[in-house]
């Protein structure tokens, strides 16, 4: 009955959250709130039966059990499901000595955006104590944009919010109990687009520089854990390709990017590690790490790659990838010279998503260079694109899509590109509806 409600309604509903505590009754009331924007057709939203799992914890990240006022005494239990069928509703939990860290829509309980006011400290021992993996990831998450926030708009981090940030992933690092594939997401930092998101006057280059700060401080701060891991890491067999091998290299390989982020003489490591791969994973994460900090042996390094690889064209694709994402303005030199390599042709789309699509797509800061270089090299590309495939041209315009974000100067640079694509006579419908689309949006 009232779940088809879920059915007969658009939009994703956001759940509000908010707290408190009563050291006097022992209690805290926690208030839920949903919100539904209005859609088109749909312009007033009903409430929605939405199941919020819960838990609690103390300030040293253990469970609280969980009672509601009111009811039978039962089982003590760490994590119930709440089911708010209102538009607001407040829960009251009794026996709770402190005020607690809530962690909600454990296990994924509801397909709902999750908005609620959370302090860094909270979210640092939520990230490191939470026994639901997804929230102590999102926890590490919400932390790392909340300091990017803080580096775009001061042009660096609030110091304790930082330290509290480095601590608890340090801990996290440490912890041999964790999942090594939680633990590598958990010390990534979002890509510049997803932390941009809803952003206006975006300078691509100010993100960068906020970006990288963020990056550099964690690295710099566990450089010592981060080696030991390294370490304790290298000892897993190579060859093993089971899901947990895969997830020990994931790990292994982040904290090598880290440790070379951190100190160039750790280059060593990445160079060794290149030397001796006995996996594709490993002998690619060190050919990027190579490249990507610029080290002076890098160029040799791809040539003996692809040396390597010269018959295997779904790994030069790859290597494609490898130099397209460059961090630097100086990438898009390396991509138009790649265009010429023997090993790419205009008429695969493999080799076009591998090198224009992810410099388009995934280098924003070479795509986004001052000069508007970056958009002239795409904007050429789609319209020779359109010729040979109309669908692979549209999907390469779809970098230009946000241009009404970005600051003033990039974008008039982007919309001239897209006035120019859109100007000549004989564009696929493909690729004219997406720039049509672009224009007006």
């Amino acid at each position: 009955g009232e779940w088809l409600a879920w059915y007969a309604q658009a939009g994703t509903p956001e759940l509000h959250s908010s707290g408190r505590f009563d050291a006097h009754t022992r209690s805290f009331e926690l208030t839920l709130a949903q919100k539904t924007a209005p859609t088109p057709g749909q312009p007033h939203k009903h409430a929605l039966p939405i199941p919020v799992a819960v838990a609690l914890f103390d300030a040293d990240g253990r469970p609280f059990s969980l009672a509601l006022e009111g009811e039978a005494v039962g089982e003590p239990t760490k994590e119930r499901v709440l089911l708010l069928r209102e538009d607001t509703s407040t829960f009251r939990f009794i026996g709770i000595d402190s005020a607690p860290v809530v962690s909600l829509l454990r296990g994924y309980s509801a397909p709902v955006r999750l908005i609620q006011k959370i302090d860094a400290n909270a979210l640092a021992l939520q990230a490191g104590h939470d026994t639901d993996d997804f929230n102590r990831w999102f926890a590490a998450d919400a932390l790392a944009r909340h300091l990017f926030a803080q580096a775009l708009d001061a042009g660096k981090p609030d110091k304790q919010t930082l330290a509290t940030w480095t601590d608890c992933l340090a801990r996290v690092l440490c912890d041999l109990t964790a999942d090594p594939a939680l633990v590598a997401e958990m010390l990534r930092i979002a890509d510049a687009t997803s932390l941009t998101e809803g952003l206006k006057e975006i300078d691509p280059e100010a993100v960068h520089q906020a970006r990288a700060r963020i990056e550099i401080a964690v690295a710099t701060a566990l450089a010592t854990p981060f080696l030991a891991k390294y370490r304790e890491l290298s000892e897993v067999p190579a060859t093993e390709d089971d899901l947990a091998a895969q997830a020990r290299r994931r790990l292994r390989n982040v904290a090598l990017a880290a440790l070379c982020r951190a100190d160039m003489r750790h280059l060593e490591l990445a160079r060794a590690q290149f030397a001796d791969a006995r996996n594709l994973t490993d002998r690619l994460a060190s050919l990027s790490v190579l490249v990507h900090l610029r080290a002076n042996d890098a160029d040799a390094a791809l040539a003996e790659f692809s040396d390597r690889y010269s018959n295997d064209a779904l790994v030069l694709d790859k290597w494609f990838v490898v130099q397209a994402t460059e961090p630097d303005p100086c990438a898009l030199t390396r991509v138009e010279v790649l265009t010429t390599h023997a090993a790419f042709r205009w008429n695969n789309p493999n080799n076009v998503y591998s090198l224009l699509g992810a410099f388009a797509h995934s280098n924003p800061r070479a795509f986004h260079r001052a000069d508007g270089a970056g958009y002239r090299f795409v904007a050429d590309a789609v319209m020779k694109l359109d010729a040979i495939t109309p669908q692979i041209s549209a999907r390469l315009a779809t970098a230009f899509g946000a241009w009404r974000s970005y600051e003033p100067l990039r974008r008039a640079m982007i919309h001239r590109e897209l006035e120019r694509i859109a100007a000549r006579p004989h564009n696929s419908p493909d690729l004219g509806d997406i720039v049509a689309r672009s224009l007006v949006r």
